[in-house]
């Protein structure tokens, strides 16, 4: 039996009371966040600019692999791929990185958990500017902090590359 009520993406308990303070704090977050233009994306990453798949998982079969403070890419396999043009990039919690293809040559490598809380896992990337949508701070491709509220660069790893793989020291 089909019900009468409208179909809604999300039920909301209208026995939880909603304070003014959390009301105004989370109206003003996503003003601020829309008046800047930046993206608005829930807990997924992206591969490369503009598209959002999951988390890359560091399996080993798919050219991720973490040996300690090591993680090691093939950019030939399937979690690697993402990162092998310009402008391409992964995020693996596993790891705990977030790596950028700068210019199809230049691979850069960051902490995934953005220096304002701490959280991870929910970045976007589109012209040179890394935005962790939690809270709307923006990084350029070095890393550098260009809109707050984080007051920290994103901490950044040491990377080389031997061809198609890619080495991050952490």
């Amino acid at each position: 039996m089909a019900s009468s009520k409208p179909f809604l993406a999300q039920e909301v308990d209208t026995d939880q009371s909603f304070d003014r303070s959390s009301f105004l704090r989370t109206a003003g977050s996503c003003a601020l966040v829309i008046a800047m233009g930046l993206p608005i994306a829930g807990c997924s990453v992206t591969d490369s600019e503009g598209e959002e798949p999951t988390d890359t998982p560091a399996t080993g079969d798919n050219g991720i692999t973490v040996n300690g403070n090591v993680v090691t890419i093939d950019l030939t396999k399937s979690g690697g791929q993402p990162l092998a043009s310009s402008g391409g990039w992964l995020v693996s919690s596993a790891a705990g990185i977030i790596a950028l293809n700068i210019d199809g040559t230049l691979i850069r490598a960051f902490t995934n958990r953005c220096p304002h809380q701490g959280i991870s896992n929910q970045w976007s990337y589109s012209n040179g500017t890394l935005v962790c949508n939690a809270h709307g701070s923006a990084f350029n491709n070095s890393g550098s902090v260009t809109n707050g509220p984080a007051d920290a660069d994103l901490t950044e790893y040491s990377v080389s590359r031997a061809g198609n793989i890619v080495t991050i020291t952490k």
